[in-house]
């Protein structure tokens, strides 16, 4: 043994110079891995689209239940909101009056979500930069 017998190696892997030769671990990168500067988009409508770099929240092996439960819920409450505070200036009495229709206040608050979504979408395009090689 090459080290003295008090001596502990730091990483359980390499105790002697023959196991290190054996069992090295392998210090370049797979040969199907392109480089990094390679992969990334060079346009906008090349990006990949993940749910890690949305606002809303999915939880792993949940993302198709979450996002049904947002295409239902958030359109409806945009809805509501606009009812509420530009339809009937905040007046509860009035609101729950004339408020009877959950399709057409869904309806509204799609309009809504779906008009920000498109202005969110042009920014990103508008302000997405190339890699610089």
């Amino acid at each position: 043994m090459p080290y003295p017998e008090d001596y502990k190696p730091k990483n359980s892997v390499v105790g002697d110079l023959s196991t290190y030769m054996t069992h090295r671990p392998n210090k370049l990168p797979p040969r199907n891995v392109e480089p990094s500067h390679l992969t990334q988009p060079t346009s906008f409508t090349q990006q990949k689209v993940t749910y890690e770099k949305t606002p809303l929240f999915f939880p792993h092996h949940y993302e198709t239940l979450f996002l049904a439960g947002y295409i239902v819920l958030l359109p409806y409450f945009a809805g509501l909101a606009f009812l509420f505070f530009y339809v009937f200036h905040g007046s509860m009495k009035l609101f729950s009056y004339h408020h009877n229709s959950f399709i057409w206040t869904w309806a509204i608050g799609y309009e809504m979500l779906a008009s920000l979504t498109l202005l969110m979408l042009l920014k990103s395009a508008l302000s997405f930069q190339k890699p610089t090689p």
